[in-house]
């Protein structure tokens, strides 16, 4: 039988931050003119696969803990949905995503330590 663990608070927020930044770390290398090929490991008979496509990239990303798993496909689908409502620009939503979630992440870290002090 499996059982279900939960996280709270700061451990739930570090987990959450590293899975936002652990997509985001891949999708940025792969933006603008500049942007850097990868070179990805596919499985099931698909051979390997040289792209600068930041959603492909972000595609091949799966975190060994399962929160930070959780938090990075749940960021992935947001990104997905780009391309759903718009038709492009999934890497651009990933970069601007992982900027905000960044100064969100630090601005309720400081309050935390505010709190606590």
């Amino acid at each position: 039988m499996r059982t279900t663990s939960t996280l709270q608070g700061a451990k739930a927020r570090r987990k959450i931050w590293l899975g936002v930044n652990s997509i985001l770390s891949v999708v940025r290398t792969t933006f603008g003119p500049e942007g850097r090929t990868a070179l990805l490991f596919r499985t099931m008979n698909r051979g390997n696969r040289i792209t600068d496509d930041g959603v492909t990239v972000a595609e091949c990303q799966s975190p060994k803990d399962q929160f930070v798993r959780m938090a990075a496909e749940t960021f992935k689908e947001g990104c997905k949905r780009t391309v759903e409502k718009v038709g492009d620009g999934t890497t651009c939503t990933a970069i601007l995503g992982g900027v905000l979630f960044n100064k969100i992440y630090k601005d309720l870290d400081e309050s935390q330590n505010a709190f606590s002090n």
